[in-house]
């Protein structure tokens, strides 16, 4: 009885929502961020819905996923419901990032923890909760709308750190050619992500959650995760 009631508010989600469009923020520039939209184009298909990633800085995602101009974010870390209490998390964790501090080679730095950071100059994204906590006791913090231009600043020795997303600054690398700096082994800080939507929408999200746990679950998540993660790196 329990899985037929189930079953029919699920239906009825998707009868009232036929025919309409989402629009969830991606922080552009992002690697990490592309693999949250594309399993969440996919997922959202699979539940009958279609999905607008809508590319744009850190911060403007913020600003307009909490004031409700798009329907939610992508990917973001655990507590970012808490500071943005309008947004409402999708339980099942989404993706798992890994931050890595990136140095010039000849640096002589090999080995960076969470405090040790405020020893350094930091480079960041800008409006990245995650960094932006990790830095909050960083008396030398450089903020940038894109990872190309952060890499260049610290390629240049005018900051002795890039903190991002292992994925994304490897891919940012790979791509630019950059052969002067590299990520150390060991990572400052590892969080889930999870997706994010405006509370107006919270009527999809245990839809969304269900769905998303069926991929986790078959194995399906894994094996799209590592499979996007390669063709990034291997991006000609």
């Amino acid at each position: 009885m329990k899985k037929i009631l189930i079953t029919a508010q699920l239906i009825s989600v998707l009868f009232l929502l036929t025919g309409q469009d989402l629009r969830l923020a991606e922080i552009e520039d992002q690697a990490i961020q592309s693999i949250c939209s594309t399993i969440l184009v996919d997922l959202y298909k699979e539940v009958g819905l279609d999905v607008e990633i809508v590319p744009m800085t850190a911060l403007r995602a913020q600003q307009e996923a909490t004031s409700g101009k798009v329907d939610g974010e992508v990917g973001r870390i655990a507590s970012y419901g808490q500071i943005f209490p309008q947004m409402i998390k999708v339980p099942t964790i989404l993706y798992s990032n890994t931050t890595l501090a990136f140095v010039r080679k000849d640096s002589g730095i090999d080995h960076v923890t969470k405090e040790e950071l405020k020893n350094y100059r930091v480079a960041r994204i800008k409006g990245v909760v995650n960094t932006d906590r990790l830095t909050e006791k960083v008396e030398q913090v450089y903020d940038f709308d894109n990872m190309e231009a952060m890499m260049e600043f610290v390629t240049m020795g005018r900051a002795d750190i890039a903190l991002t997303s292992r994925i994304g600054g490897l891919c940012t690398l790979a791509a630019t050619g950059n052969d002067e700096l590299t990520g150390l082994p060991d990572p400052v800080i590892s969080q889930d992500l999870f997706h994010y939507l405006h509370r107006r929408n919270s009527h999809i999200v245990s839809l969304i959650d269900k769905k998303l746990r069926e991929f986790k679950e078959s194995g399906e998540l894994e094996e799209q995760i590592l499979q996007i993660e390669n063709e990034l790196l291997n991006k000609p």
